[in-house]
């Protein structure tokens, strides 16, 4: 082969490597940089929540950084925490939301918290509070309406689940005739809430009130059809339901 020849293909050689070598290097680089941020992610991954109730607690606890004085903001987080089993990360949230208010709002969210970590007794007389003040509260709402064209007066919410939650710690203390009664108050000033009336229905079984058991199931059922209380109580009491 002449000489002028292998030097040609030589540099036909050299050129060639100059062009894929690059290409080679930037596919290397691509998959290092995939590779390194795979890697991240992973690690960031173990560090995340699990759970819709760790998810919660991460957003209450970034919602109070940007709004410290947002009072719904603790009480969502101190209810999460009970949920979660922290009991002193709950009572601690709590303990800041009652430096921002005094409202019933915070001793019915305290009471509940202390009702989820197993403490009734405790929690009983922070609802007996939650209930004094939340017609205390309603009754100031209704004067500030008086000057105001209403068509119905507005139901009071709060005080129906302050009765429904002290007739829980009621229940849990073996006083049943007495959270059977604090249901019927909230039923009927919520008339249309299931939650409420399968609770009854529940609360009127432990009592033996067959009758008055079905009754209070059958009308959550109304309003829910597949309420899984009502169903279940309707089962428990030898009753086909609707």
């Amino acid at each position: 082969m002449p000489l002028h020849r292998k030097h040609q293909d030589i540099d036909h050689d050299v050129s060639l490597l100059d062009r894929v070598l690059p290409t080679l290097a930037g596919g290397m680089l691509v998959v290092v940089l995939v590779a390194a941020i795979s890697l991240v992610m992973y690690t960031r991954a173990l560090d995340a929540p699990r759970t819709s109730l760790e998810r919660d607690i991460v957003k209450y606890r970034a919602a109070i950084e940007q709004a410290p004085s947002t009072l719904s903001n603790h009480l969502l987080l101190a209810s999460s925490y009970a949920t979660a089993g922290r009991k002193e990360d709950a009572l601690e949230t709590v303990r800041r939301a009652r430096a921002l208010s005094d409202a019933a709002m915070v001793d019915l969210t305290e009471a509940e918290v202390l009702r989820l970590l197993g403490s009734s007794a405790e929690a009983l007389p922070l609802y007996d509070l939650a209930v004094q003040k939340a017609q205390e509260e309603h009754d100031r709402t209704l004067i500030d309406l008086r000057g105001r064209t209403v068509t119905l007066e507005p139901p009071n919410a709060l005080l129906a689940r302050a009765l429904q939650g002290r007739a829980k710690a009621l229940l849990e203390l073996g006083e049943i005739q007495r959270s059977i009664e604090d249901l019927e108050q909230a039923s009927q000033i919520l008339p249309t809430d299931a939650d409420i009336l399968a609770a009854l229905g529940t609360h009127r079984i432990r009592s033996r009130d067959v009758t008055g058991a079905v009754e209070a199931f059958m009308g959550a059922l109304r309003f829910v059809p597949d309420h899984r209380e009502a169903l279940e109580g309707l089962e428990k009491a030898g009753v086909t339901a609707p």
